[in-house]
């Protein structure tokens, strides 16, 4: 018998049949509503079905019991909830060079910055090989795709940012990237801003002078003062860095 996760049936092997029953599965568990908040919200090539992410994170935790490395085989990229859940199936591989051959595979199909940023978030085997995903990042700073670039800063975010051993490598890749995307900019803003909350006297010794753009600078400050993590003083002082 298949199990059973909110009303979709996951088969015990995956092949093509199997696969496009599992679609049909997905297409039955859609929210119109949903789904017109999320196309407004989340600009991607995939047609948006309209499932929400804990549901997706679930499906994808079932998905993990079975034989997942089949199933990420047959994914056929045609939906963009098809694309988070393989994304977030790569949080299971356990070993880095089996990680490291799906990520590189997976990589092409981020396209937005929800798929981004949730996966990424994710992989926790970049904690424990950060010095070789560190390769990694270099390669993904240095394409002209702003999702790879964006790719890199949110592993930075995410999974480096609390080990101050790369403390120069932070603020060093932030006044180094290039990129006019949106996606890009808002993305060393985030960084930026947790990088305050994070090393306060360092970052704002970053903000008297870097190679930041207008845009990227003030909305790194906008988030700074945003954060429930930094006191009333430090939004006021904050403000005098705006460029």
């Amino acid at each position: 018998m298949p199990s059973i996760f909110y009303k979709v049936s996951l088969p015990k092997t995956w092949n093509k049949d199997t696969y496009k029953n599992f679609q049909n599965e997905l297409i039955k568990l859609q929210d119109i509503k949903y789904k017109k908040f999320n196309t407004k919200l989340t600009p991607t090539k995939y047609e948006i079905i309209g499932i929400r992410v804990p549901t997706l994170k679930k499906i994808a935790q079932e998905i993990s019991k079975t034989n997942y490395f089949d199933y990420l085989k047959l994914v056929e990229y045609k939906y963009f909830e098809e694309t988070l859940i393989a994304g977030i199936l790569l949080s299971y591989i356990k070993e880095y060079d089996v990680f490291i051959k799906y990520f590189n595979c997976f990589l092409k199909y981020i396209d937005n910055w929800a798929t981004c940023d949730l996966c990424i978030s994710k992989y926790k085997i970049i904690c424990k090989n950060k010095n070789l995903f560190q390769i990694k990042i270099e390669e993904l700073l240095k394409s002209n795709n702003p999702f790879y670039i964006r790719v890199a800063i949110v592993s930075l975010l995410e999974h480096y940012i609390n080990d101050v051993t790369y403390i120069d490598y932070f603020y060093e890749v932030t006044n180094r990237v290039n990129n006019d995307n949106y996606y890009v900019k808002m993305a060393v803003a985030w960084f930026i801003s947790y990088l305050f909350i994070n090393y306060r006297t360092r970052t704002l010794k970053y903000l008297q002078g870097n190679n930041l753009d207008k845009f990227t600078q003030n909305k790194a400050i906008s988030k700074i003062r945003e954060s429930f993590r930094v006191c009333s003083l430090d939004k006021k002082i904050i403000l005098k860095y705006k460029k």
